[in-house]
């Protein structure tokens, strides 16, 4: 019993042994056959430098890249409007008719001031120029003169003319001749004076005139592009200011060319700087789910605006497409593709 007993100690441990090399050869075998399959999978290349790409979300608002304030250059109160928002105008259209009776008014003040000026000139220039000569003047042209200084300047040269020949024959005294040439002389000084005034009334007058012609005309307002407008802020019988003095005028309409829109996003100081010119934008729009568009910046703005204790730059974005849903003031989604 005893020698069977260690007969079968003997076999079992010979089998334990022959199954342990066993398992490591298999062990052995599967690990051979793992790493081949692995470099098989694994190719490598050669490393190159590249660019690590980040979008800044940002909402962006939609604005016609061409828009244009009307303003009226006078004051006054609205009589008329023409068109509501959304209509499509032409170069000239009238927007707006303010009331003309007060710059009528001053329009025929201003003619009747032109009237009165230009007869107190044609009064000292019978012949269109001022009189160098008073005593070509006849007795029948003296009559028609309106100015009394040129008649006064006529006598007094004429006198002195004839002064002049008295004392060459001895019948005057010097001191009448000196007496003669003074007021000869004084009537001249007179004479040009008014000239000079009678010439800066006129031209007064003129400008005066002018302006007011130009006021009422300026009561018709005028769309100076084509376009659509996009807002009509004002109501008839409203009171408009105008841009003269220092007034920003009353805003009447804006008209705007929609076929061509760009989106405006607002960047903080922080994220302005990783933007730059030509940066590829896609962008969305909320009511439009399954719809993306395409743009780049264009423009950044050079200096920024204080909002809220945070400086705020202004980044203009170029679409490529005009879709027909775009809207001024619609809000989008931009994704702004920048480096790091």
């Amino acid at each position: 019993m005893r020698l069977l007993r260690k007969i079968l100690i003997v076999i079992f441990t010979i089998a334990v042994i022959i199954g342990a090399f066993a398992g490591l050869g298999y062990t052995g075998y599967q690990y051979v056959q793992n790493q081949k399959k692995l470099n098989e999978k694994i190719r490598t290349t050669q490393a190159v430098r590249g660019d690590l790409k980040v979008v800044l979300k940002e909402s962006a608002t939609l604005k016609p890249k061409k828009s244009v304030e009307i303003k009226s250059k006078v004051n006054g109160r609205i009589v008329d409007l023409f068109y509501d928002a959304g209509a499509e105008i032409e170069s000239g259209s009238v927007i707006a008719q303010l009331d003309r009776e007060e710059y009528i008014r001053e329009l025929e003040l201003a003619s009747k001031d032109l009237e009165r000026a230009q007869q107190e000139w044609d009064g000292l220039t019978p012949f269109g120029e001022i009189v160098t000569d008073p005593e070509v003047i006849s007795p029948t042209q003296t009559e028609k003169l309106v100015d009394q200084i040129l008649i006064e300047y006529g006598a007094r040269k004429v006198n002195y003319v004839n002064m002049r020949k008295m004392y060459a024959r001895n019948l005057i005294s010097e001191k009448a001749l000196d007496d003669a040439r003074i007021s000869y002389e004084t009537s001249w000084v007179a004479y040009h004076h008014a000239i000079r005034a009678a010439t800066k009334a006129l031209g007064d007058a003129e400008l005066q005139y002018d302006q007011a012609e130009e006021d009422l005309r300026e009561t018709t307002i005028k769309s100076p592009v084509s376009g659509v407008l996009t807002k009509v802020p004002v109501d008839e019988g409203e009171l408009v200011q105008g841009t003269g003095g220092f007034s920003a005028g009353t805003v009447l309409a804006e008209v705007a060319d929609l076929s061509e829109m760009e989106a405006l996003v607002k960047l903080n100081e922080v994220d302005v700087g990783k933007v730059k010119v030509g940066n590829p934008v896609t962008l969305s729009i909320d009511s439009q789910e399954d719809v993306e568009f395409d743009g780049c910046v264009e423009h950044i703005a050079p200096s920024g605006t204080e909002v809220n204790n945070i400086v705020i730059f202004e980044v203009e974005i170029a679409l490529k497409d005009r879709l027909p849903f775009f809207k001024p003031e619609m809000t989008a989604n931009a994704d702004i593709l920048v480096d790091m």
